[in-house]
């Protein structure tokens, strides 16, 4: 047993997977608060979901792409090349999502009738597509940006920044918007890419903020320099 080795793994993995177990938790508490404004807006809220994990699958591709490529870098102690390797897929991933974007803000009424007849949840599920349409961008760089992190072995920051976003944005605010101000399922989608804009905040101000304690320059940097 490599101690050393263990040590690392429980360091990386343990946020990690507290970042999984908040995110799931916050999910199903979202879901529960929007199941109670009744089952025509609970099936619009599911299928508004469903059409837009479809068009955000380009980024959870990307997602395991970065972090393997940023893992790589890390061990090769260049920084630059992290910069780069950032700024190309922030790049790249909001391009490819705006695209998405204009093709939810347009198809979204047609869309929809793949997956139900029902006049009411035809009137509300596109108007939560186009709610959501706004954010992808930003979710694309917060997709990105996490990936780096959890790549470079920096795993506690996203862990942190995902559950203050989650629970005070989309938790939080849901249940205030529904339950206090009386708002609709409307509300709640603001809610959530609030959440999804704010974790794209904080992620890439700490890239930025800490940038030059990401990968520490090493012996062997420093002599590859020389």
């Amino acid at each position: 047993l490599d101690c050393e080795i263990i040590r690392e793994y429980i360091n990386v993995g343990i946020p990690s997977m507290l970042t999984r177990l908040t995110s799931s938790g916050g999910r199903v508490i979202f879901t529960g608060i929007v199941a109670r404004l009744g089952t025509i807006m609970y099936s619009a809220h599911t299928i508004s979901f469903t059409a837009e994990s479809a068009f955000y699958i380009p980024c959870v591709g990307m997602m395991s792409a970065v972090s393997a490529m940023a893992g790589t870098i890390k061990g090769e102690g260049d920084l630059q090349k992290l910069n780069r390797l950032t700024q190309n897929f922030c790049v790249l991933a909001a391009g490819v999502m705006l695209i998405m974007s204009v093709l939810m803000f347009i198809f979204a009424d047609g869309l929809f009738r793949l997956f139900t007849d029902d006049a009411y949840v035809l009137d509300t599920a596109p108007r939560l597509l186009r709610i959501v349409a706004l954010n992808e961008p930003l979710f694309a760089i917060s997709i990105v940006m996490e990936s780096v992190f959890n790549g470079i072995g920096k795993t506690r920051f996203p862990f942190v920044a995902g559950t203050i976003s989650q629970w005070v944005f989309r938790v939080v605010g849901s249940l205030i918007c529904l339950n206090v101000l009386g708002f609709g399922i409307e509300a709640a989608w603001v809610c959530m890419i609030s959440d999804n804009i704010f974790r794209c905040i904080l992620l890439c101000a700490e890239y930025i903020v800490l940038n030059k304690k990401l990968i520490p320059r090493t012996a062997l940097a420093v002599s590859l320099d020389r």
